[in-house]
């Protein structure tokens, strides 16, 4: 993590539960929300959480809603993530799960409303909930 305001360099911040990449965020202003895409050896459904506020580990937040994925996207608004796209196995994804950001717990199916499916889906969002 770095602190913008300053212009020292990087420190540790914590690690996750297992080795993963290829993971989609959200966040709100106090929580970094992650879906972990893959380990070295398979795709993860997990969902973790950091307090941006405080150093430390991630936590567990939930699940996906039906499939484990990796290279998805997401986007967010203060209370609301959304996962979408990524690939399983031989499938590219177009489907959508969301959270709610303030409250722990697993994804759900928001529907395919991808046009087909989508790998590396990047996504944007306002303050004001512009999914």
């Amino acid at each position: 993590m770095v602190t913008i305001a300053s212009t020292g360099g990087s420190q540790d911040f914590g690690d996750l539960s297992v080795a993963a990449n290829n993971n989609a965020g959200n966040c709100s202003a106090t929580r970094g929300v992650f879906t972990l895409g893959s380990s070295p050896s398979s795709s993860l459904n997990i969902i973790e959480y950091v307090t941006i506020s405080t150093l430390g580990n991630s936590t567990n937040f939930g699940e996906l809603d039906v499939v484990t994925t990796h290279r998805a996207g997401g986007c967010c608004s203060p209370t609301r993530g959304v996962i979408m796209g990524g690939y399983d196995a031989s499938t590219y994804r177009d489907y959508m799960d969301y959270i709610t950001i303030p409250t722990e717990g697993n994804a759900v199916d928001w529907g395919t409303s991808l046009a087909g499916g989508r790998l590396n889906v990047q996504g944007c969002s306002n303050a004001h909930g512009g999914l």
